[in-house]
């Protein structure tokens, strides 16, 4: 994921992060399928297929909170960021994968950016997925 760093290296570092993350085992999720982490002010229900993943704390520079995936790849991120932050979309290689990383902040929820990361072999089945997530948030 890339939204703060500002070096290519240091994005690329990220995104590898990202999906170093998604090969976790759990996730700050309950048994339902819904995302629900006492430090972030809102919760969202998983999309269909999508599995609850643990967060590589050493490696995700500190503002990866979650992530929820598809695949290795194909991610849905939980991120803090400065209140001021601004919607970014990146290009990168993850895994040896071409992958693009969009980051968009909470509505209402200064601090908080939502990202999709995916493929292009699975960009509408990610758009949409990230869509319904930012769609049907639930602010605490």
């Amino acid at each position: 994921m890339t939204l703060l760093l500002a070096s290519p290296p240091m994005r690329r570092a990220a995104l590898v992060s990202l999906a170093l993350a998604a090969l976790g085992v759990a996730g700050c999720s309950d048994e339902s399928g819904t995302f629900d982490d006492p430090h972030v002010p809102f919760t969202f229900a998983l999309p269909a297929k999508f599995t609850k993943e643990s967060v590589d704390r050493l490696n995700s520079r500190g503002d990866v909170v979650a992530v929820v995936a598809l695949d290795k790849v194909n991610a849905i991120g939980v991120r803090r960021v400065p209140a001021t932050f601004l919607r970014t979309e990146t290009k990168l290689r993850v895994l040896g994968d071409a992958v693009t990383s969009d980051v968009r902040p909470v509505s209402g929820a200064p601090g908080w950016a939502l990202e999709c990361q995916y493929t292009a072999a699975r960009r509408a089945t990610m758009l949409d997925a990230c869509a319904e997530v930012a769609r049907k948030l639930h602010h605490r």
